[in-house]
């Protein structure tokens, strides 16, 4: 075997192996074949809790890490509810809690976190939706592949399983990207989420979060707080006239207006708060209108709430 190896320039190996990232030893129905992708997710995990990262450092590394870890296994195999179910609470602990080792509020729900940002979410992978769209790229390849091996078995056998095919066209090409979208959103925008005033202003991503935080009304306000089970004295730090609650302190709080008419002095705008952090959000951008630097106009709400809860912190 050793005279072999070296002839051939392979390795000895040893029995059961991991074969593109699968079991050899596992059927393809099992749940097993997906213990390599929680053992990654873990050992990634390990490596991520020893530092200390934002809400928006979090978000990145689930965005771009974790949820490309399973991309090749989605693309062929179905995923069993139990396995979608481990892998939202590895995504979402740590998503709250980063490395703290007591566990963390939640501060908004899970189903509402994987939509896309457009509807509102952080745009966290929602995994059954993820592996439909990477299981049509087959069927797209099954109209465009009509000589390939693979489609040549599949064409001789469908009728004996439940293979379902539409007929197709050979313009363009299936992006899983896109499908993923269509899939998720079905074609319809949230036209009242203000996504575009939280994610495409120019400040830092932790700040952006926060925002999305704030639209959410899931900042940890005294009168949050105490939804969640703990009695606190209920005033607002900032004025001690009223209770701490995200739009009294963000838009109403006499501190917090003597921030927002520093910006609308400067422009000479007259300003009539709204009653809502998503419509305050469309308000100043519409009062914006004409302003030279419009990227700088658009990031000052955000700048002003980051401020006024990093001196609440404090």
């Amino acid at each position: 075997m050793e005279h072999l190896s070296q002839t051939l320039g392979g390795v000895i190996g040893t029995l059961p192996l991991v074969y593109l990232g699968m079991p050899s030893w596992a059927k393809s129905g099992s749940i097993d074949i997906w213990n390599p992708i929680l053992e990654k997710c873990e050992k990634k995990l390990a490596k991520w809790r020893s530092q200390y990262l934002s809400l928006g450092g979090r978000l990145t590394l689930i965005n771009f890490v974790l949820d490309a870890l399973p991309t090749y296994m989605l693309s062929i195999f179905h995923i069993p509810q139990s396995i979608v179910q481990m892998l939202d609470k590895t995504r979402r602990n740590f998503l709250w809690q980063g490395n703290k080792e007591r566990k963390a509020f939640h501060l908004v729900k899970w189903k509402n976190i994987i939509r896309s940002k457009v509807q509102g979410g952080l745009g966290i992978k929602n995994l059954k939706n993820h592996s439909k769209a990477l299981k049509v790229k087959w069927l797209w390849r099954n109209h465009q592949e009509g000589q390939a091996l693979w489609y040549r078995v599949i064409n001789k056998y469908e009728e004996l399983n439940k293979w379902v095919t539409k007929e197709g066209h050979n313009k363009g090409s299936y992006k899983v990207k896109e499908g993923y979208k269509q899939i998720s959103l079905g074609g319809i925008q949230d036209l009242k989420w203000p996504w575009k005033q939280i994610w495409r202003i120019k400040v830092p991503h932790k700040v952006a979060c926060f925002t999305w935080l704030l639209v959410n009304e899931a900042i940890l306000t005294q009168d949050n707080v105490a939804k969640r089970g703990i009695s606190l004295c209920n005033r607002c730090s900032l004025c001690g006239k009223a209770n701490e609650t995200v739009r009294h302190v963000f838009l109403h709080c006499n501190f917090t207006d003597q921030l927002w008419q520093i910006f609308l002095n400067l422009r000479g705008i007259s300003w009539s708060m709204p009653s809502k952090i998503n419509e305050t959000l469309f308000s100043w951008e519409m009062a914006g209108v004409g302003a030279t630097n419009k990227e700088r106009w658009r990031m000052i709400p955000a700048c002003i709430w980051w401020t006024i809860w990093m001196g609440e912190k404090r």
